[in-house]
């Protein structure tokens, strides 16, 4: 079960998940994209402290929700990335293709993603 609330503050829409992100949740993640073509924000901040795993579904969910905000001129960063959804990442060679506010590797440093 995942949980995926959206709140809007300012120039901000914060999105904040909880559980798993897999192939699973894919349904309850479309409708939270679909809420933000209604929202005005500048940048979008994706809150995975609550997210225990992750798969390549969900590695796909983020991309998508990079994309929207590249499509509508936003910024895009993580934050809350915990060790064994940071080990994911890495595995999967997708840990370049992010902003986040810190890592686990960074201890509180902002690690952007390559270009």
């Amino acid at each position: 079960m995942v949980t995926m609330v959206c709140e809007q503050g300012d120039e901000t829409a914060l999105l904040v998940f909880q559980g798993a992100l897999t192939h699973a949740t894919f349904d309850s993640f479309s409708r939270l994209l679909d809420r933000l073509h209604t929202i005005e924000a500048e940048q979008y901040i994706l809150d995975l402290s609550g997210v225990d795993f992750i798969d390549s579904s969900g590695i796909g969910m983020l991309l998508m929700a990079q994309d929207h905000a590249e499509q509508r001129a936003c910024g895009c960063v993580m934050r809350g990335i915990g060790q064994k959804v940071w080990r994911t990442l890495v595995q999967a060679q997708a840990n370049d293709l992010f902003t986040f506010e810190s890592t686990p590797e960074t201890g509180g440093t902002t690690a952007t993603a390559a270009a």
